[in-house]
């Protein structure tokens, strides 16, 4: 069925609840490419904003991630290729401003958005598109700091074609001072570790916490155009824009952590001035390469009697990932975490190859409870959707093995993770982790 001037309606809406959709449209190496947006921050906003930020109100529907799946008509969630970056952070707008002593965060993620009216394709609603396209239009109001209101306006678009890119454009106008404006964010999963600023003639490695690169400036324009690729697939995204042309464009650079690889093009108020008004459009598309040689893996035994040396309470050849000071120590061969609360995740660091493996765990728990547990995950930092075996909780209080049997798929690395109760003083102990297995 052809839609709008003839072209035929290839891309699929998939509303998935009332804050979470995809938006899939095919592609001719990777089958089909699925745009994650969420509405507001992917959940009921309420006490959802992040630090140092605004807050609610959250506005309307906005880009959260990408993956690829084998078709458009395949299910987003379950049949899942490969997943780009699934999360809630900003992916297009994130303005700061100086308030009292500190400094307040808005747009996306970071909220703030007043008056948020959101026109165009609706991700409500399962339907078959030539195009998607949405735009919305908000205001930004920061608190009084003694010059006068402060109040932004916004433009944001999204435009998914059919050939499965994406492009977004951000427009941003404030006649006061900022401190730092992003108007294009791109973020993918970490272990996109080459990064291109020649269209793929060269790469550069990324693969160390916190690898950052300036790769334009005001004085050194360079590239408009970045792309990162993951070795295990071969899988590239690529970032074109037209940052540089802007009058009071900053810089371009790409930052990374155990959580994500991030790409950011900066805008500053001119000296003594105002910022402005400006315009940063930035259009994403995927391809294939051959994928690097898969790495070789043994089995392996953790027996836990020694610390990470940079992180106490983290067992050697593991990596603390959650951003909270752990509740965690090792000794005797034993790995203790108690529940504080908080998110406490550890991945182990060596992923595992596509093959089917068999994995132990000697474990108690500190009571008759769910005390966290072990999954085996798709993406380095342990979280995100798609997981191949979900968390699988420790609940012993007797010493005993939790065994797992599981497949990694032709593609993808897989990841051992630990996780601690969210419940305060809930509390396993791990003795020793066993590995074995067959890679394809």
């Amino acid at each position: 069925m052809a839609q709008g001037g003839g072209a035929p309606a290839v891309i699929r809406v998939v509303p998935v609840d009332a804050f979470s959709a995809y938006v899939i449209a095919p592609h001719d190496e990777l089958g089909a490419v699925a745009w994650e947006l969420v509405y507001g921050n992917g959940d009921d906003p309420v006490d959802q904003a992040p630090a140092d930020s605004i807050g609610a109100p959250f506005g309307g529907w906005r880009l959260a991630g990408v993956r690829t799946l084998p078709d458009v008509m395949a299910n987003p969630e379950t049949e899942v290729t490969e997943i780009i970056y699934s999360g809630i952070g900003s992916q297009g707008v994130a303005i700061n401003v100086a308030v009292g002593a500190g400094t307040s965060y808005a747009g996306d993620y970071h909220a703030g958005k007043s008056n948020s009216v959101q026109t165009g394709s609706d991700p409500t609603s399962a339907a078959m598109l030539a195009l998607f396209e949405m735009v919305e239009n908000y205001t930004i109001n920061w608190p009084d700091d003694g010059e006068g209101p402060r109040i932004g306006s916004v433009t944001s678009s999204l435009v998914i074609d059919g050939t499965g890119s994406l492009t977004n454009s951000n427009h941003f106008i404030g006649a006061f001072d900022t401190l730092t404006a992003a108007l294009s964010l791109l973020m993918v999963e970490s272990d996109f570790t080459r990064a291109s600023v020649d269209q793929g003639e060269s790469w550069t490695d990324i693969s160390a916490d916190g690898s950052y690169a300036p790769v334009a400036t005001k004085a050194t324009p360079g590239t408009n155009e970045i792309w990162f690729r993951r070795p295990l697939t071969g899988t590239i995204i690529k970032a074109i824009d037209n940052a540089q042309t802007a009058s009071n464009f900053k810089e371009k650079y790409w930052d990374r952590n155990s959580d994500r690889v991030k790409l950011r093009n900066r805008f500053d108020t001119p000296d003594g001035g105002d910022f402005g008004d400006e315009t940063c459009v930035v259009t994403y598309s995927l391809a294939a390469s051959a994928p690097d040689p898969v790495p070789t893996w043994s089995p392996f035994t953790d027996s836990f009697d020694a610390s990470n040396p940079g992180e106490a309470g983290t067992p050697l050849g593991w990596d603390r990932v959650s951003a909270p000071a752990p509740n965690s120590t090792i000794a005797g061969g034993n790995w203790t975490v108690v529940g504080n609360g908080s998110i406490q995740r550890f991945v182990r660091d060596a992923p595992l190859p596509p093959g089917t493996y068999h994995l132990e765990v000697d474990y108690s728990t500190a009571g008759a409870y769910n005390a966290g547990g072990v999954k085996i995950a798709i993406s380095p930092d342990g979280s995100g959707t798609g997981a191949i075996v979900p968390t699988s909780s420790f609940n012993s209080p007797d010493l005993t093995t939790k065994t797992i049997d599981f497949v990694v798929p032709t593609g993808q690395l897989a990841y051992v993770c630990f996780e601690a109760s969210l419940t305060v003083d809930r509390a396993w102990t791990a003795r020793e982790l066993r590995m074995t297995g067959t890679p394809d």
